[in-house]
């Protein structure tokens, strides 16, 4: 099968398939992978598939070989833990600078990269009743303006006379700026 030329196609697709179908309470079996395999239109051996696995042991991704009725392969922990995923996912749900869309849309891609199993315990709903979303579109430009007006150190009349057209902290005083104090001691 290494000759092949779809012998690399299979090699990513057994990750594929470790990275999606286990976990650590979750195992695979070589005939489940040849089959996740054919399932998916890549011809795999018993003999390769295992040698697949050898590899990307070889690599560095912690592929656990378990014997209890029959011999399983699972993936351990490739990225986070169950519960280290479960609080980014609740941080996102609760952040109250993500509109629903935008949450959805973080959730779903974090979904991808955990197994199934993983996903499932996901999906749920985070419960933050009194927590406001951001209607807006426009979510994260907001908060980058907060970030930059907390980095300028600005009070919030500093802001304000700022939006209104007048000094902005920290710059001195134009020519404009100097017509308009001369005016104002001439009253």
């Amino acid at each position: 099968m290494a000759n092949r030329p779809d012998a690399k196609l299979k090699l990513l697709m057994v990750m594929r398939a470790l990275f999606e179908e286990t976990d650590a309470d979750h195992g695979i079996t070589v005939d489940q992978l040849v089959e996740w395999l054919a399932m998916r239109g890549v011809e795999g051996e018993r003999k390769s598939v295992q040698r697949d696995i050898e590899t990307l042991q070889e690599f560095g991704l912690n592929v656990v070989r378990r014997r209890s009725e029959c011999v399983t392969y699972r993936l351990i922990d490739p990225l986070l833990s169950m519960n280290q995923w479960e609080m980014v996912v609740d941080a996102v749900q609760s952040s109250p600078c993500l509109d629903a869309r935008k949450t959805f849309e973080i959730v779903d891609g974090i979904g991808r990269l955990v197994s199934r199993f993983q996903r499932e315990r996901l999906d749920r709903k985070l419960a933050t009743p009194k927590r406001v979303k951001m209607s807006s579109e426009h979510a994260l430009e907001n908060l980058e303006i907060v970030q930059m007006v907390r980095a300028l150190r600005m009070t919030p009349a500093q802001l304000s006379a700022m939006l209104s057209g007048g000094m902005v902290p920290g710059r001195a005083a134009g020519p404009a700026d100097s017509e308009q104090e001369e005016m104002t001691h001439e009253e």
